[in-house]
């Protein structure tokens, strides 16, 4: 039996991944860590952290590619 994971489980997972690739620890993601960093890059982790969460939700791949061409559009940021 497939056990579906929950808007929680996707939602840890993903923020293991965001600290992962900044070279934080997950924890770092909570409150306190807002004492060591400025208000630009608490906002910029909460920002991540939300986009990231949402798009775990997002099940259809072409709805999927449509986000990342969007972000990247928005970012300027183009596949090279």
């Amino acid at each position: 039996m497939i056990h579906d994971r929950t808007h929680h489980d996707r939602t840890h997972e993903a923020l293991q991944k965001i600290a992962a690739v900044l070279n934080l620890l997950p924890q770092d993601f909570a409150e306190g860590y807002g004492c060591r960093a400025r208000s630009t890059e608490r906002e910029t982790l909460s920002d991540t952290a939300e986009l990231l969460a949402a798009f775990a939700d997002v099940t259809d791949p072409q709805a999927r590619r449509d986000c990342i061409a969007f972000v990247r559009a928005r970012s300027g940021r183009v596949l090279g």
